[in-house]
C-alpha cells in the first residue's frame, strides 16, 4: 500500500481511521428483519427444512372480518377487516403451547351440541387440569370417550352434549385417565383440496374479490 503525504496530515490520520475497526452496521446481521428479534441456531432434519422456511417466511395473511349481519353477507371491504393473521399466527392462537398439544379426529355425535361433529378434529392441551365443565378427551377401563366433565361430589360424570346420549358415571374402581383438555375444534363444511362437492350446483352466484358471495336475483343423527 503506497501512503500520500496528506494521510499523514491530523485530517488525512482521521480519514485512514474509519478505514478500520468498529463501524456501525457491519458485519453479520443481529436481527432477523423480518421478526425484528434476535436469532438463533437450531438443528433440523434435512427432509423438514423446506417446510420449516415455507412456514416461518410465509406472507399469506388470512382475514378476520369484525362483524357480520345475522342474515347478511360479509362486505369485502378492508374497514371491515379487524385483523390479519399468518398461518404461524393461526397456529400459535389455537395452539398456545404446541409442544403439550395433540389433534383427534372424533367419531359420534355424542358432543353434537358443543359444536363437536363426527369427523371434527379437536384441539387438546394436556398441559391443562381438567376442571368441571371442561370438555376433555378421556380413557375410562380403556376405552376412549370425548365427553364434559362434570364433578358431583365426590362422583365423576362424563357428560354428552347430546340427549339422545346417556352419561358415563366413572365408578370407584374404575380405571380413568384424562388425556387432555379440549381447548377447541375443527369443522370442515366442504372440502377445499378441489375435489367436487355433491347435489345441486348454483351457477347464478357470483363469487366476490374475497370469495364473498353475492346473490343472483333468480336432521337425521347417527
Amino acid at each position: 500500500m503506497i501512503l500520500s503525504q496528506n494521510q499523514f496530515t491530523p485530517a488525512g490520520m482521521e480519514r485512514s481511521n474509519k478505514l478500520g475497526g468498529k463501524r456501525d452496521g457491519a458485519g453479520r446481521p443481529r436481527k432477523f428483519a423480518q421478526y425484528e428479534e434476535p436469532t438463533t441456531r437450531i438443528r433440523v432434519p434435512v427432509s423438514l427444512t423446506d417446510d420449516i422456511y415455507r412456514f416461518i417466511s410465509s406472507d399469506i395473511r388470512i382475514p378476520l372480518f369484525s362483524s357480520v349481519a345475522p342474515a347478511g353477507f360479509v362486505s369485502p371491504a378492508d374497514d371491515f377487516i379487524e385483523t390479519t393473521f399468518t398461518v404461524k399466527e393461526l397456529v400459535e392462537y389455537f395452539m398456545q403451547r404446541p409442544a403439550a398439544t395433540f389433534l383427534v379426529r372424533i367419531s359420534g355425535w355424542s358432543m353434537k351440541n358443543a359444536g363437536i361433529n363426527d369427523g371434527s378434529i379437536v384441539i387438546c392441551d394436556r398441559g391443562l387440569d381438567p376442571a368441571d365443565g371442561d370438555v376433555v378427551l378421556a380413557s375410562v377401563d380403556g376405552q376412549v370417550t370425548c365427553k364434559r366433565l362434570r364433578l358431583e361430589g365426590e362422583t365423576v360424570v362424563l357428560c354428552p352434549d347430546n340427549e339422545e346420549f346417556e352419561p358415563v358415571i366413572v365408578g370407584a374402581l374404575s380405571d380413568l385417565v384424562v388425556w387432555g383438555v379440549v381447548t377447541g375444534n375443527f369443522n370442515m363444511h366442504r372440502n377445499a383440496n378441489g375435489s367436487k362437492g355433491k347435489g345441486k350446483k348454483m351457477s347464478r352466484i357470483k363469487m366476490g374479490a374475497t370469495g364473498s358471495v353475492a346473490p343472483s336475483k333468480t336432521k337425521k343423527a347417527s
